[in-house]
C-alpha cells in the first residue's frame, strides 16, 4: 500500500506540473488573440494618424477610442477568467446563477438553470473545477457556438455532483478539436475534471453541444 502511494505521487506531481504549463500557454494565446492584436491594431491607426490633416481625423479618433474601450473590457474578461474577484466570496450555485443571469436575454440568449441538489458539502477542489468548467464553456458558446439557448443543471448521482451544459448552437469536431496541438477549452476542461478523479463527456452535432462533468463530493 505505501509502495503504491509512493509510485503514484511522482505521476501527481508531472500532471500537476503539466496542467499549470497548459494552463500558462493557454493564458499566453489569450492574451495574443484578445490584447496584444487589438492593441497593436490601435498602434497603427495612431501612426496613420500622425500623418494626416483632415476633417476625417475627427472619425479615426472615434474609431480608435471603440477600439481601446473594447480592448480594456477584453482584458477585464481574460483576467476574471484567470481568477474571478467572486470566485472567494460565493459558492458554486451563486456563480453560476450570477452569471446565467448576466447573460440572459443579452446577446441573444435564452439562459436556463436547474437545481437539482445541494452542493454545501461539495469540496472546495471540486466547486471550484465545476465552475471553472462551466465559465470555460460559456466562453467558448459566446465565442464560437452561434447559440442562441444554453441550459445548465446540477444533480446528485451517488457520491458525485453532475453539472451538465448544453446549447443549440452549431457544433463541432471533438476528435479534432481534441487532436489539435494547439490550447484549447476543451482540453483545459477535460484535464481539470481528470485532475479531481471526475468523468468528462462531451456530445456534439449540428443540433449542439452537451458537456457533463461529473466531480467527487469529497
Amino acid at each position: 500500500m505505501i509502495c503504491t502511494r509512493q509510485s503514484q505521487i511522482p505521476e501527481i506531481s508531472i500532471g500537476y506540473v503539466q496542467a499549470q504549463e497548459r494552463e500558462r500557454e493557454s493564458i499566453a494565446l489569450e492574451i495574443h488573440d484578445r490584447i496584444i492584436q487589438p492593441l497593436t491594431g490601435v498602434f497603427h491607426e495612431l501612426e496613420t494618424l500622425e500623418m494626416l490633416d483632415h476633417p476625417d481625423t475627427c472619425e479615426m479618433i472615434r474609431r480608435i477610442r471603440a477600439n481601446v474601450k473594447f480592448t480594456i473590457q477584453e482584458t477585464r474578461d481574460v483576467i476574471n477568467g484567470i481568477y474571478p474577484s467572486t470566485l472567494a466570496k460565493y459558492h458554486l450555485i451563486s456563480l453560476i446563477t450570477n452569471e446565467l443571469d448576466a447573460l440572459n436575454g443579452h446577446e441573444g440568449f435564452e439562459c436556463h438553470l436547474k437545481i437539482q441538489c445541494n452542493t454545501a458539502n461539495l469540496c472546495q477542489t471540486s466547486e471550484i473545477t465545476l465552475y471553472r468548467v462551466f465559465h470555460e464553456a460559456i466562453f467558448n458558446i459566446k465565442r464560437h457556438a452561434r447559440a442562441t439557448i444554453i441550459f445548465v443543471s446540477l444533480c446528485r448521482i451517488g457520491s458525485s455532483i453532475r453539472m451538465l451544459i448544453e446549447d443549440n448552437g452549431n457544433g463541432f469536431n471533438i476528435e479534432k478539436a481534441l487532436q489539435n496541438p494547439r490550447p484549447s477549452g476543451l482540453k483545459s476542461m477535460k484535464h481539470r475534471i481528470e485532475m479531481v478523479g471526475g468523468t468528462f463527456l462531451v456530445r456534439s452535432n449540428e443540433n449542439g453541444t452537451a458537456i457533463e462533468a461529473l466531480v467527487p463530493i469529497q
